[in-house]
């Protein structure tokens, strides 16, 4: 999308002539760079892929009317307000599609520091859509399917915020029009008073950028202050008189020396915000850092580093679609201390994914030493979904993946059936994975001491995590906590009681050499692999 604009434009013209004051108009003669379809649009509302919260229907004169699910389904009440000239709007689209996704990102390289979202509206026949206003926010609009008119008078305001947006009144009059066909694109600066008329079928996307303003700085060099001061959390000085207690407004030599406090504060202030800053990596755009979130989750306590290590993994892949965090680090109430940080990066493109996971984990795992072990798992997006090889993968996410970085992907992936001959495919595949790593181990004794160490300790849980599948096979319960599997083992084979607590010793931080590995694996492989 922005090859689009940039293609047509450069980009010092696009900000010296347009950016917060005119209006501009991207024509297409095609829409071979759209992604996003009214098709795809149709198959998320009939799949009850979007969250009701997220969908907005809008009367002709502008009311919200709020979906009524007792005798429709929610895609039934959809196309019968379509139907009827209403527009539907889906907010937050990105996080149902793909390619919008896709389109946030790249204008999040563009503009790194600005937040984006993006809307969809919808409309089918003759409609006016939203009552005519303008937005508090830059909107670059991107035609999906058919037409629709623009109409758009002067700027009414400048600098208009969602705190400070007054009502002009009378309405203003619109002196010109566009029309957006499939393919265009069409900028519209904040406080621009415009509307829009469709007499068909029509979908369109507006992305909302929303730059970092005066204001903000301000907030936050307040807040930095009040958390150095507590004079700057002080009430009002306080007055009496024989039936009241006032707050008394303070003197003007007294806002002055507050005035004061805080400007000796900047220095400082910028000083820390320096510290947070990770200029050499990717940005993690919307998401702010060290603010992990999904379905409400929180994790307390995150690591500053782990910020700087989720721009770092995002930057792997030029297709980059999400990454989730999973396993014991993400739980506050923890029983065991986590040996290591399973972060799994999804991609797009099979092709964007680098060949030499095994080194980037160790060298991740040497950067952010502050951290546990980095164990990164790469997987493309269509794998993840269909292929049967990642059945165990898509199990874990689905258990205990918290979403840290973009689109969420969980709602799109289905339970496997957890058939015996599922079980055993998955058990088959976990011994196949034992013997690469074995044969790695065992045939090249040149591999670096870091490197064998990690593979060793890779080895370990391996074996320990055959207790997995005997667990699902009883008790249909995915179990992979080591510890609960070596547990599980030493019920199962109480004759391999201390080849499993030199395991648990290695996943823990011992040191175990080469040779003394392999003849433990070696005792072990006839009863638990090769059985």
């Amino acid at each position: 999308m922005t090859e689009n604009i940039f293609n047509a434009i450069s980009i010092s013209d696009f900000i010296e002539n347009h950016w917060n004051e005119k209006v501009r108009h991207l024509s297409y003669d095609n829409s071979s760079s759209i992604d996003f379809s009214l098709e795809e649009l149709n198959y998320l509302i009939n799949n009850n892929r979007i969250k009701e919260e997220d969908i907005y229907i809008f009367h002709p004169s502008g009311k919200v009317i709020k979906l009524d699910n007792e005798q429709n389904t929610i895609s039934d009440n959809i196309f019968i307000y379509a139907n009827e000239g209403y527009t539907i709007r889906v907010s937050n689209i990105q996080d149902y599609s793909r390619s919008v996704h896709k389109g946030i990102v790249e204008l999040e390289n563009l503009f790194p520091n600005c937040q984006i979202k993006a809307n969809t509206y919808y409309t089918r026949g003759k409609s006016y859509g939203l009552n005519p206003h303008y937005d508090s926010h830059h909107v670059l609009v991107h035609q999906i399917y058919g037409k629709k008119m623009w109409h758009y008078g002067d700027k009414v305001i400048d600098n208009p915020t969602i705190e400070f947006a007054p009502t002009p009144m009378p309405s203003p009059a619109f002196i010109n029009s566009i029309e957006l066909k499939m393919g265009d694109l069409l900028y519209m600066p904040p406080g621009v008073w415009h509307g829009t008329e469709t007499n068909d079928v029509s979908l369109h996307i507006t992305y909302g950028i929303y730059p970092p303003r005066w204001k903000d700085i301000i907030q936050s060099l307040g807040t930095f202050v009040y958390s150095q001061h507590s004079i700057a959390r002080a009430e009002y000085p306080i007055i009496t008189n024989e039936n009241q207690i006032l707050h008394n407004l303070p003197s003007f030599e007294e806002v002055e020396s507050m005035l004061d406090l805080f400007k000796h504060e900047i220095t400082n202030f910028y000083k820390t915000k320096a510290k947070v800053q990770t200029s050499n990596s990717r940005p993690l755009g919307s998401l702010p850092i060290l603010t992990i979130n999904d379905n409400n989750e929180t994790i307390a306590n995150v690591p500053e580093e782990l910020g700087e290590l989720l721009n770092e993994i995002w930057s792997l892949s030029n297709s980059s679609i999400s990454i989730y965090l999973r396993g014991s680090f993400k739980n506050e109430d923890r029983k065991y201390t986590p040996w290591d940080l399973d972060l799994y990066l999804i991609v797009n493109n099979r092709s964007d994914i680098p060949q030499d996971k095994i080194e980037i984990s160790n060298y991740l795992t040497k950067k952010y030493s502050e951290l546990p072990e980095i164990d990164l798992t790469i997987v493309d997006e269509y794998s993840l979904l269909y292929d049967d090889n990642t059945i165990m993968k898509r199990l874990l996410l689905l258990r205990d993946g918290l979403l840290v970085k973009g689109i969420g992907i969980k709602k799109y992936l289905t339970v496997p059936e957890l058939n015996q001959t599922t079980i055993e495919k998955l058990e088959n595949l976990h011994k196949k994975f034992i013997a690469k790593i074995t044969t790695d181990i065992k045939d090249y004794p040149e591999i670096e001491v870091v490197e064998l160490n990690k593979l060793i300790r890779t080895l370990a849980k391996a074996f320990l995590r055959i207790g997995t599948f005997s667990i699902l096979k009883q008790r249909a319960e995915l179990i992979r906590d080591v510890n609960e599997c070596a547990v599980e083992l030493k019920s199962t084979h109480p004759e391999i009681l201390t080849e499993i607590d030199s395991l648990l010793s290695i996943i823990k931080g011992k040191n175990m050499s080469r040779l003394a590995f392999i003849s433990t694996i070696d005792s072990l492989n006839p009863i638990l692999v090769n059985q």
